[in-house]
C-alpha cells in the first residue's frame, strides 16, 4: 500500500534511499520502443519531431541513443570523454568534452543533448558530502525533497548550478531536476515519472523512469521521451555494445560520412574561491 503521508527525512537519508536504487544499477541498461517527441530551435524557429528507436545506458556517462524517423536518423552518444549529436538528415555532427562550457548560439539544431540526458536518467548516486562548500542546500516542501548544489562562475561568486526534487512518497526518487545558468536564470527543467523495475535484475529490482520530459527554457524548445521494455543487458551483449557504439565516438572513429564536424563548447577557465549563497532553494516549485 502506498504512504498517503510524505516522508520525514534527513537530507543523508534522503541522498542514501536514492543512491541505492543508483548503485543496483551495476549494468547496462536496454531500453527498446522508445518514442521521442518534441520541438527544437533551428534557423530562427521551432521544429517538431517525433522518432522511435532504442537506448543503450549505463552509469556514469556511456549512452546510445538511435532515433528514426521517415526522413533519417539521429544518433545521439556519450562515453566518459565526451558527448555527440549525430543528424544524419542535416549531415551536421555536433561533439562537446564533458565539462565544456557552451554557449546558447552553438546548440542551434540539436534536439536532444547527451550530456543532459545522461544526468536526467536519473540512475546516478548523488553526492554524499552534505557540508562542504558546494552544498547541497535542503529543503522540505509539501511532496518534494529538494536539495540545491552550487558552483563558482568566472568571477569566483557561487551560484546554484542546480535543485534536484525527489519525492516524500514511494519510490522516493528523482521527479524533477532544475538547471541553472550563473545569473540565476532556470535553464532547463526535466520531469521524471512512471518509475517502474527494470527486468531481469539481481536481487532488489532498480526502478527507472519509463517516461522523461526535458524543457529548454531559452528558446522554448523541449524532448519527451516514453521507453519500452527495460532490461540488463548480459555481459557479452554489453561488450559487444560498448564496442560498437559507445568506447570511442564516430568522430574519433574518422567516419568520412559525418558532414559538418562542429564541437560546441570550450574548456572552462580557472575560478577563485568563493562563499556560499547565504540562502537555500526555499523557492517553491
Amino acid at each position: 500500500m502506498v504512504s498517503e503521508h510524505p516522508s520525514r527525512a534527513s537530507l543523508p537519508e534522503v541522498i542514501s534511499r536514492v543512491n541505492r536504487n543508483s548503485e543496483g544499477m551495476d549494468f547496462m541498461l536496454r531500453a527498446g520502443n522508445v518514442r521521442a517527441v518534441g520541438k527544437y530551435r533551428k534557423g530562427g524557429k521551432l521544429e517538431s519531431f517525433d522518432a522511435g528507436g532504442t537506448l543503450l545506458f549505463r552509469k556514469p556517462r556511456d549512452l546510445y541513443l538511435k532515433l528514426s524517423y521517415l526522413t533519417g536518423s539521429i544518433e545521439i552518444g556519450s562515453n566518459a570523454q565526451e558527448w555527440w549529436v549525430w543528424n544524419q538528415v542535416d549531415n551536421h555532427y555536433w561533439w562537446s568534452q564533458h565539462g565544456d562550457i557552451i554557449q546558447d548560439s552553438s546548440l542551434m539544431g540539436i534536439p536532444i543533448r547527451a550530456d543532459h540526458l545522461v544526468e536526467i536518467l536519473g540512475l546516478s548516486n548523488l553526492p554524499i558530502d552534505t557540508v562542504g562548500p558546494h552544498g547541497p542546500l535542503y529543503d522540505v516542501q509539501p511532496e518534494r525533497f529538494v536539495l540545491g548544489y552550487v558552483d563558482q562562475d568566472m568571477a569566483g561568486q557561487l551560484y546554484y548550478t542546480k535543485w534536484i526534487a525527489i519525492d516524500r512518497f514511494p519510490p522516493y526518487l528523482i521527479r524533477e531536476l532544475y538547471y541553472f545558468r550563473p545569473s540565476g536564470y532556470r535553464e532547463i527543467a526535466a520531469f521524471l515519472s512512471n518509475y517502474g523495475p527494470i527486468d531481469n535484475t539481481d536481487g532488489a529490482a532498480v526502478m527507472a523512469p519509463r517516461k522523461i520530459r526535458i524543457e529548454w527554457l531559452a528558446d522554448e524548445s523541449w524532448s519527451e521521451l516514453t521507453f519500452g521494455g527495460m532490461r540488463r543487458f548480459g555481459q557479452e551483449q554489453a561488450r559487444r555494445a560498448e564496442n560498437a557504439y559507445i568506447l570511442e565516438s564516430p568522430r574519433i572513429r574518422r567516419r568520412t560520412d559525418l558532414g559538418t564536424v562542429e564541437r560546441v563548447g570550450a574548456p572552462p577557465p580557472a575560478t577563485l574561491p568563493a562563499t556560499i549563497p547565504a540562502t537555500g532553494p526555499s523557492t517553491e516549485l
